[in-house]
């Protein structure tokens, strides 16, 4: 009951509550009633004040002012007392709301290729300058207004962020200060530490061949383009000029060149290799030298590299141009990088029987930018492929034999020379010490047994000279009509023949216009029908196939008559390199009319081969 009892006197708290907010609300609307209509109704004194004048006005016989009708519902505001009225709030009028299916799609968005670029640079905080354009600069507490104070100076901030706090001075500093603030003289020592540190080095040698480059630069501002060209334009010698001899007087004296290859990446860059200097022994016995054709006046090689062991063979990689790969005397496979600043290996291969024990004739880099390798080829018949990134071990070891049925040792190959056909990686071909040439396969149905032999296959030989073939030069076959069949080799038994695959009982054509071993025979890269040769009397001889197989179409005699034992042409095929045994780099241009082939030369040269299969046949036949 009690319960019940106080329920009930709480529900009548609350009635006599809102009883009493509904009287004050009610009596609050009666009081704002009762004021508006008490303004309405009560004249105010502006309203007597016109009355009054008008009575004047109208005795003076002047008709009363026209003013507009006040309406009654206007509201006048008299002063800062009244109570401003405030509108009664509108009721909105409630909205319907009506529940509705949806169909839901997903669209995928269109997918965007981005990357993020960054550079690492130093973070330095500049203000920036103001400039000042009508008004002039005052001096206001020693500073001038408008320029930026000591303190908000750029250079003032970046000297305290490398000496810390600068301390200011009213006064200027005396002489004598200035000379006792002198800069301190090194020590031996510390001269000796700076010369010998890997910056220093590395920065002297860099500027030192910026500099050799800007001193070397000749413009030729009195150049006569308008010199008519010479009457006999043809000859031989304007046909093939000479223009440069690269020889360094410390380190291509008394060494014989062994090697030459053009940078695949930079066509002024020539790489030359170099045999040991017998004299001396305080020099390297390997020697590496990296030319530049734009600065030939310097004197001195744009890189040179070093190894303990004599080089017999090096090539510039054609996928890494900053690497320089090399086979020594004593077998062991090296590896250059330009980029380090020591002029030693950064590679070397291990002496090991998978591996070459004889030296490296023949270096060659085949293969594509994804996947290459290194093919070396050793004196004792020894082919390995290497992988680049590591030397450690061959990827791959092939002993070539004339005859895999007779035991190793007997009828090996003693290889000289090697070169890879245009565009193949799989076939190349040999020559050897006996004057036999031979054709194999890398990768062919033979199997290895455990001396590393060709089971069951015989090699394809070509047998033509009498002696030690020198090099060979397979066809680049970059015109329309497919040459690839076709390669050249040179011999000391003072010829070079002209070989085709498909013909292997004897040669094409032997080019016999020589009195003297030659070394070297390469294939212009560009022209089908134009190789070089050079021999041992210092003749360097460009050979046109369609205008004559009996004579060079041009000729460059070193005056000298030093025996030249490598020719290369360059990329672009419109320069020689020769090296001769005395250490010299000789440069020839070949004439445009010359280098430049033509819309028929590659159907022309197909005839002349053809001719030269059907002589060759026919003089078989009658033998």
């Amino acid at each position: 009951m009690s319960s019940a009892a106080d329920r009930k006197a709480e529900l009548e708290q609350k009635k006599e509550r809102l009883r009493a907010l509904r009287e004050e609300k009610f009596r609050r609307e009666e009081l704002r009633r009762q004021g508006l209509s008490g303004f309405s109704s009560t004249p105010s004194s502006t309203a007597d004040l016109h009355g009054e004048a008008d009575a004047l006005l109208k005795n003076l016989g002047i008709g009363s002012l026209n003013e507009p009708d006040i309406s009654d519902t206007s509201v006048i505001s008299l002063g800062p007392s009244e109570e401003e009225t405030k509108p009664l709030p509108i009721a909105k009028r409630p909205k319907k709301l009506q529940y509705c299916l949806v169909s839901e799609f997903d669209v995928q968005p269109r997918p965007r290729d981005s990357y993020a670029k960054e550079t690492q640079t130093i973070a330095i905080n500049v203000n920036p300058d103001f400039l000042t354009y009508d008004d002039s600069p005052v001096e206001h507490d020693g500073h001038l207004v408008g320029t930026p104070s000591e303190d908000e100076r750029p250079d003032a901030k970046m000297l305290k962020s490398v000496h810390g706090e600068i301390p200011k001075q009213s006064a200027p500093i005396p002489k004598e200060e200035l000379e006792e603030s002198a800069l301190v003289e090194l020590t031996e020592e510390q001269k000796q530490q700076i010369l010998l540190s890997e910056g220093f080095r590395s920065f002297f040698d860099r500027s030192a061949r910026i500099v050799e480059r800007a001193l070397c630069e000749k413009d030729q501002f009195f150049q006569d383009y308008l010199q008519r060209s010479p009457q006999n334009e043809d000859s031989q010698e304007n046909l093939l000029p000479h223009l440069l001899d690269l020889y360094s007087e410390r380190w291509s004296r008394k060494r014989t060149v062994v090697d030459l290859d053009w940078s695949p990446v930079f066509p002024e860059l020539l790489l030359a290799a170099y045999s040991a200097n017998e004299e001396t022994n305080q020099e390297p016995a390997g020697c590496c030298m990296v030319w530049n054709l734009k600065f030939p006046t310097r004197g001195s090689p744009e890189f040179r590299f070093h190894c303990n062991e004599p080089v017999t063979a090096a090539a510039m990689v054609r996928f890494h141009p900053n690497l320089v790969i090399g086979g020594t005397y004593s077998g062991q496979v090296v590896l250059w990088d330009s980029r380090s600043n020591k002029r030693t290996p950064v590679q070397r291969s291990t002496f090991t029987a998978v591996a070459h024990t004889q030296p490296v004739n023949s270096v060659q880099v085949i293969g594509s930018q994804n996947a290459h390798n290194a093919i070396t080829l050793s004196s004792d018949g020894t082919m390995c492929s290497w992988s680049l990134d590591m030397l450690g071990a061959p990827r791959e070891h092939i002993r070539l034999c004339e005859n895999p049925d007779i035991p190793p040792g007997i009828f090996d190959l003693y290889s000289t020379c090697m070169a890879f056909f245009a565009g193949d990686q799989n076939n190349f071909v040999v020559g050897t010490e006996g004057g036999n040439i031979y054709t194999d396969q890398r990768h062919s149905s033979r199997t290895v047994d455990g001396h590393g032999g060709n089971g069951g296959r015989r090699l394809q030989s070509y047998r033509g000279h009498s002696t030690v073939v020198s090099g060979i030069a397979t066809h680049p076959s970059t015109c329309s009509i497919s040459f690839s069949h076709i390669f050249l080799s040179s011999s000391l038994d003072w010829t070079v023949r002209l070989w085709s695959v498909r013909d292997h009982h004897t040669p094409l054509h032997t080019f016999d216009d020589y009195s003297e071993c030659v070394y070297g025979v390469d294939w212009s890269p560009i022209h089908p029908a134009l190789f070089a040769a050079c021999d041992g009397t210092g003749r360097l001889d460009v050979w046109n196939l369609n205008d004559d197989i009996e004579v060079p179409t041009a000729q460059w005699v070193n005056k000298k008559h030093w025996a030249m034992n490598k020719v290369k042409w360059d990329i672009t095929g419109q320069y020689i390199a020769a090296g001769d045994d005395e250490g010299h780099v000789h440069v020839c241009a070949v004439a445009s009319q010359l280098a430049v082939p033509g819309p028929e030369d590659a159907t022309r040269l197909a005839h002349v081969f053809a001719n030269l299969k059907a002589t060759s046949t026919n003089q078989n036949g009658f033998l």
